[in-house]
């Protein structure tokens, strides 16, 4: 054996511990004594575990490892979580995690917990996208009890950074017969081997720079909504059906790709969007178009290119990055070669009017209430996003050699918003983003055109549905009831870790004014209070709670659902969660927003200050130079809670204090002086309507 530089030593108190590397380049940890280390068990955490595809936790498979005991000295423990997948869409198709140890090991033994296994959960090791099979749990004795699997030929074991574990209800991963049975699964897993180098170090976090509130209150809105409306946010996200630009709904549209004729003034229905897009520009209002849904004209599976496409390749995703492509050459900042441009014989062929800056590639194309065929996995999610992005780093040609796919290859300052996941209660949402990262790290060259990911905004929906109120009827939940900054946190800590230079947004929240809905914001009353909240003071409350929720969370932009009502008569959710409804006729939430953007809109978020009094929940507001300006209170209760004499400190720097009450029908809120003490205090009631404290010299 040779020895390893001495300065990979590290000391512990008096105690030191080296590397020691064989003939053979097998990394060992010795111990202070000198003596070589022994195989062990390693130690699992959940988030080892990544979920690549499962309706179940697969987190289960490595949640009890105190629990397992020592199963390979006969001291196991009983284990009560399992992995099970869910019926649906997720059972009938093949089921993967992908447990990362950080390290590459030397694997020698693997125990499972269960009652038996039938052959339908499988291991492999080596690296994502090149798998080596390792064993299936196959197991006749239907008796809870630890499972052995020796690993490698003989003693050898196996070297490896990575397992993959598969569960396969169908043979083969086919769909399974009626009389079929499932997978029979495991509870818990229980690894022996030892590490063969140092553990990959986790990141410090990086947060990015605050947004501004101007920018950061959004709102989802459309091509025939009035400019006034969309004032109220800063941001619009724009729902652009992609057939408006190619075809609309005529079955026979004679230019399919790759002769398409792209129609934006006039659209395909009539629509004129260079002005559209102009006018919110001259209003300062951000817009992205979030172009989603199919094309009339395109039968394959997913609009591919051809009906047998693999939708884990880029390129099977030509016509909609076709389509992006124009779309970035016409509004983007840069001027494109007019021979590139494809559109309609009534459209003027311009690029370069920058007027959009962000793109939007899809929407919620990951749900699982449709067919398995539509729906994408996180690495067919991913292949269709390198695609958008930028055509697989430039790999992707038209006919003439021409990189003519994806949003930056149009515009190279364009910036590429993620389709927002339909994860509407944060269950999958980080397994998933991980497993688009995990694709994109073996696909993409890191040091390639635009990086390794393949954009540059996650994008993240959410909907507060939850509280029963009667046998068969459900009513939404406060933000904090919902538990919005928790559920958020570990998709935030791993953006600043792991992607600290994109965005994440929030593209999607909202509450319905019919009580019907299963995300109606309710009616509050409490008489000892003299409060009588309704349904629509609620929904205008929750939404600013919201947005401040997510600011303070480290969420870069948000934007509630949606400008308008659909049909506030219709107790289907969404229907009726807009700030106005029909006519333009405005809820308190429409002013209760512009109230927020007109005063704290140069602001940023600051910080989160520990309430003297509970419940109370107050945040800053810091200007460019990072001092405080205002601060947001409220009482994050939905019973009609009131604190009498709040205390809130002020920065010694200020001088002059004004309370705001956000009130309907007032564009500024309703002000009035407050009153300093000595100690730099100031005093208020708190309710569960947020109130601002606006500051000055």
């Amino acid at each position: 054996m040779t020895w390893l530089n001495r300065k990979r030593s590290k000391i512990f108190g008096s105690a030191f511990a080296l590397a020691v590397v064989s003939a053979a380049g097998i990394y060992y940890a010795v111990s202070a004594g000198g003596q070589m280390n022994n195989i062990a068990k390693i130690e699992l955490t959940p988030d080892m575990v990544t979920a690549v595809w499962t309706g179940g936790d697969a987190r289960a498979i490595a949640d009890e490892q105190e629990l397992a005991g020592d199963p390979q000295s006969g001291t196991g423990g009983i284990p009560e979580t399992a992995w099970q997948t869910d019926y649906g869409t997720y059972y009938r198709h093949e089921n993967e995690a992908i447990v990362d140890l950080r390290a590459e090991h030397l694997l020698t033994e693997l125990y499972l917990y269960g009652e038996g296994g039938n052959g339908k959960v499988r291991f492999e090791y080596g690296k994502p996208f090149d798998w080596q099979p390792l064993l299936s749990y196959d197991d006749p004795d239907a008796s809870p009890h630890w499972s052995r699997y020796t690993l490698g030929e003989g003693d050898e074991g196996v070297r490896t950074r990575y397992l993959r574990i598969t569960i396969h209800n169908g043979a083969d991963g086919a769909e399974p017969d009626d009389g079929e049975p499932p997978a029979k699964t495991f509870n818990e897993m229980a690894l022996y081997g030892r590490a063969l180098e140092k553990p990959e170090a986790i990141p410090e976090p990086k947060p990015p720079a605050r947004t501004k509130m101007a920018k950061f209150i959004g709102m989802n809105g459309f091509i025939d909504d009035s400019a006034h409306v969309l004032m109220a946010g800063g941001t619009v996200r724009e729902y652009h059906n992609w057939l408006w630009g190619e075809g609309d709904t005529n079955p026979d549209y004679p230019f399919p790709y790759p002769n398409n004729k792209n129609a934006w003034n006039p659209s395909y229905p009539g629509w004129d969007f260079d002005a559209y897009y102009r006018k919110l520009k001259e209003l300062d209002i951000t817009v992205f178009p979030a172009i989603q849904g199919k094309v009339v004209w395109n039968t394959n599976t997913k609009n591919m290119t051809t009906a047998d496409s693999d939708p884990l390749e880029p390129g099977s995703y030509a016509p909609i990055s076709d389509h992006l492509f124009q779309y970035a050459a016409r509004y983007g900042k840069t001027k494109v070669d007019p021979s590139l441009l494809k559109v309609a014989d009534n459209n003027e062929p311009l690029s370069g009017l920058d007027l959009i800056e962000y793109y939007e590639g899809g929407n919620e194309i990951d749900a699982t209430w449709v067919e398995r065929d539509e729906l994408y996995t996180p690495f067919e999610y991913a292949a269709r996003m390198s695609a958008s992005y930028d055509g697989d780093q430039g790999r992707m040609k038209n006919a003439e050699g021409a990189a003519t796919f994806g949003v930056k290859s149009a515009d190279p300052r364009a910036k590429f918003v993620l389709p927002g996941l339909a994860d509407d209660k944060f269950r999958y949402t980080l397994d998933y983003i991980k497993s688009v990262k995990l694709w994109a790290d073996a696909h993409r060259a890191a040091d390639g055109p635009n990086g390794s990911f393949p954009g540059d905004v996650i994008n993240l929906h959410f909907y507060a549905f939850g509280r029963t109120v009667g046998p068969e009827f459900k009513q939404g939940v406060s933000p904090e009831r919902f538990g919005l900054k928790e559920r958020i946190a570990p998709v935030v800590d791993f953006r600043d870790r792991y992607l600290p230079d994109k965005e994440l947004w929030v593209s999607e929240f909202g509450y319905d004014v019919n009580q019907l809905s299963p995300i109606s914001a309710p009616r509050i009353v409490n008489e000892a209070n003299g409060i009588d909240y309704s349904p629509e003071e609620v929904q205008a409350q929750w939404l600013v709670r919201t947005f401040l929720e997510l600011a303070a969370a480290g969420i870069d932009r948000a934007q509630m659902f949606m400008s308008r009502d659909v049909n506030e008569e219709d107790a289907m959710q969404f229907s009726s969660s807009g700030l106005v409804r029909k006519g333009e006729d405005k809820r308190p939430a429409w002013f209760y927003l512009i109230t927020i953007k007109r005063l704290l809109g140069e602001l940023a978020f600051g910080r989160s200050l520990e309430a003297d009094e509970a419940p109370v929940r107050a945040v800053s507001f810091v200007d460019a130079a990072g001092e405080t300006r205002a601060y947001a209170v409220w009482s994050p209760t939905d019973n009609g809670t009131i604190v009498k004499d709040y205390s809130l400190r002020l920065p010694e720097s200020a001088s002059h204090a004004t309370l705001v009450r956000l009130k309907h029908e007032r564009m500024d809120g309703e002000s009035e002086p407050l009153a300093m003490g000595a100690d730099g205090r100031v005093s208020l009631d708190v309710g569960e309507n947020p109130v601002l404290v606006m500051l000055r010299d």
